[in-house]
């Protein structure tokens, strides 16, 4: 499922977390998101699986979001959120609703909005909140941000319920503690929820449970084996099925009730007729087709000692190769980049990403223990 996916967060979970999550349901490290959400905020996080996804994130038209936002008045808070330390105000005013909606006013189109102290903005490489939980002021200054539109959908004091679309950059925070200023009466976000970034809405979203029950769905384990004997290598011409016409290595998918382990001897005797003695696990690989919906975990293996002689199958033609004369140019795309490493005994993780059999959009790999 590497892309560009809309995820529903839930309140609680910080942004980081919900990617955490992600990287544990994918295996894939390189996973990135557009637009920050705290942790006592729910809604839309726009996040891109792969490498080559997160680069393109930005280039959804991400900049416009939709949030429902119920703000709290009679208070004030450090964080400007429910999560600071609250102040109750005593002998303000109650603003009727003709109050209110004036003051809205001052926060539709392009305003100067000062980000809330305890926030990530970076202040001589230091974050902001990072100064304030030392007790300290962090001088942030005013930024320009547009606010598309603000429309009050409920109020009764001391809370008030808004609707408002914004450009990038817009703080809801700020919003609630500049309202409460104008109205003299403090203001600090109680709830908060982003129903829309771009085009992503959460009819469309998944949730971290959703998101892992599809991934599971569409998994596939196979197994892969290149042999490996006097320093040369042993390769098979597929005959049929995928990859047919293509040298590989040995292996395939696994049958109802097989292990890794008992499905990867099985492949070799069938397709090649020797039978391994020893089997050593030396990495995964994840394939992923674009619009395939089917994600391969390729479980890597090496063979250092079988019993008989290769010999040509229905499936497999098996041959011997020097290590300098191995036909890439007859392989998948993906080979010559990690069998070099795989020959020299690296244990390998890595992510492939194809167009069709024959163009490898991007890739990723790593040496692992």
């Amino acid at each position: 499922m590497q892309g560009i996916h809309s995820i529903y967060k839930p309140k609680g979970p910080s942004s980081h977390q919900i990617i955490n999550e992600l990287r544990k349901i994918t295996q894939i490290k390189t996973i990135g998101h557009a637009g920050t959400l705290d942790p006592m905020a729910s809604g839309i996080l726009v996040v891109g699986i792969g490498r080559w996804a997160v680069k393109k994130i930005w280039s959804n038209n991400l900049e416009e979001k939709e949030y429902l936002a119920q703000i709290k008045l009679g208070e004030k808070s450090n964080t400007d959120d429910k999560t600071g330390q609250i102040k109750k105000l005593k002998n303000i005013p109650k603003p009727d609703i003709k109050d209110v909606k004036k003051a809205l006013k001052n926060f539709k189109g392009n305003i100067k909005q000062k980000p809330p102290d305890f926030s990530a903005i970076k202040i001589k490489g230091q974050r902001a909140y990072k100064i304030s939980l030392q007790g300290k002021k962090p001088p942030i200054k005013k930024r320009l941000v547009n606010i598309k539109n603000i429309k009050l959908i409920n109020y009764k004091w001391p809370f008030l319920d808004l609707k408002i679309i914004t450009g990038p950059g817009v703080y809801i925070r700020s919003l609630a503690r500049d309202l409460g200023e104008i109205l003299d009466t403090g203001g600090v976000l109680y709830k908060l929820e982003r129903t829309r970034v771009g085009k992503f809405i959460k009819k469309n979203s998944y949730t971290l449970t959703a998101f892992k029950k599809e991934y599971q769905k569409r998994k596939m384990d196979l197994t892969l084996c290149p042999i490996i004997k006097n320093n040369k290598i042993l390769l098979g011409m597929k005959k049929r099925g995928f990859g047919q016409g293509r040298w590989n290595g040995f292996g395939g998918k696994l049958k109802p009730g097989e292990n890794i382990r008992s499905s990867l001897i099985r492949e070799i005797k069938e397709e090649c007729e020797i039978f391994p003695k020893k089997i050593n696990q030396r990495g995964l690989f994840i394939f992923e087709f674009e619009n395939n919906p089917e994600i391969l975990h390729v479980h890597l293996f090496d063979c250092p000692e079988f019993q008989g002689k290769p010999k040509e199958t229905e499936e497999m033609k098996p041959k011997w190769f020097d290590f300098d004369k191995i036909p890439y140019k007859k392989m998948w795309p993906d080979d010559k980049f990690w069998l070099p490493l795989f020959l020299k005994g690296k244990n390998l993780k890595g992510v492939f990403y194809f167009k069709d059999k024959d163009n490898l959009l991007d890739y990723s790999l790593k040496e692992i223990k």
